[in-house]
C-alpha cells in the first residue's frame, strides 16, 4: 500500500514537471481500405492506439528522461560502469534541497518508493506465507556453535523492526495469546 501510495504521488508530481510518456500498443487487426493483395483482397494491417506511460520511480531512465531532457538540468552524478545519470538516494536527497518545489516533491515522493520498494523486495515478495497469512520462521536455541539463538526459513532477525507484524509470535497453548 505504502508503495502504490508513493508511486502514485510521484506520478502526479512527475505530471506537473511536465511527464507526458506514450507508446504504441497493439489493439488487433483491421482490414487496410487501401491495400489490396495479390489475390484482390483487403491486406490486414495491425492496429494500434497510443496509451500513456505512468512515471516509473524505480526506472533511471524515465528520471534521465523527465529531468534532463524535459526539465534541462544537468547530471548530479553519473554512474562508474555506465556513465549514465544516477538516481541513487544520495542524487534524490540532493534534489529534495532543490530550489524548485516542483523536483523537491518529486525526489521526495521517489525516495519513499523507492525504499518500499526495496523492502517489499527485499523482506516481502518470496517468503513462505502460511494459511493464516503470516510467516513462521524456525527458530533454534542450540543450533549455532556459538549457542545463539539461530533463524531459518526465513531468516525474520533481517526484517526491520516496521515490518515483523509479518511474523507471527508463539501462541500460548493455555491462553490462546
Amino acid at each position: 500500500a505504502r508503495l502504490d501510495e508513493a508511486s502514485a504521488a510521484c506520478q502526479e508530481a512527475a505530471l506537473e514537471l511536465g511527464w507526458g510518456r506514450q507508446k504504441a500498443v497493439f489493439t488487433g487487426w483491421a482490414q487496410s481500405e487501401n491495400e489490396l493483395t495479390g489475390a484482390g483482397k483487403p491486406r490486414k494491417v495491425r492496429q494500434y492506439v497510443a496509451q500513456d506511460v505512468p512515471f516509473n520511480p524505480n526506472s533511471g531512465k524515465h528520471w534521465t528522461e523527465l529531468l534532463i531532457e524535459r526539465v534541462g538540468m544537468r547530471a548530479i552524478k553519473l554512474s562508474k560502469k555506465t556513465r549514465e545519470p544516477a538516481w541513487d538516494e544520495e542524487v534524490l536527497g540532493d534534489l529534495i534541497a532543490n530550489k524548485d518545489q516542483r523536483i523537491s516533491r518529486l525526489a521526495r515522493y521517489g525516495q519513499k518508493a523507492k525504499q518500499a520498494q526495496k523492502e517489499l523486495s527485499n523482506y516481502i515478495e518470496g517468503l513462505p506465507v502460511w494459511t493464516d497469512g503470516r510467516i513462521h520462521p524456525y527458530w533454534a536455541a542450540q543450533d549455532a556453535a556459538t549457542t545463539r539463538w539461530t533463524c531459518r526459513g526465513p531468516a525474520a532477525q533481517t526484517i526491520p523492526k516496521h515490518l515483523r507484524g509479518i511474523i507471527s509470535a508463539p501462541r500460548c497453548q493455555h491462553c490462546g495469546r
